[in-house]
């Protein structure tokens, strides 16, 4: 099973990241909507068809990015964090 709480920790804190990014970039609330529309997704999954499409969300969160300017430390903590989820998924489906 996915480490259920560091997951959920993982994405509250890439959440956290770009909410504060955007009390001082309005463009980055575009972004933060985007993740916050999977957010259940995320504290729900349960089987492996949630984690691949949990996979191809984190694919498309990570290209998405790059239409927005983060703040250079912000931007290297939110591709970090997208990273780890996704690692977090893969080591999951790797240990099946």
């Amino acid at each position: 099973m996915v480490e259920t709480e560091l997951f959920k920790k993982q994405y509250n804190e890439l959440l956290e990241l770009v909410a504060n990014e955007a009390k001082l970039n309005k463009s980055a609330l575009e972004y933060l909507n985007y993740l916050n529309k999977y957010y259940s997704m995320f504290v729900a999954y349960s089987n492996k068809s949630d984690k691949e499409n949990l996979k191809e969300f984190l694919r498309s969160a990570n290209r998405y990015l790059d239409e927005f300017s983060f703040s250079a430390d912000n931007s290297y903590l939110i591709k970090n964090r997208i990273s780890d989820l996704y690692d977090i998924l893969d080591k999951e489906n790797n240990a099946m």
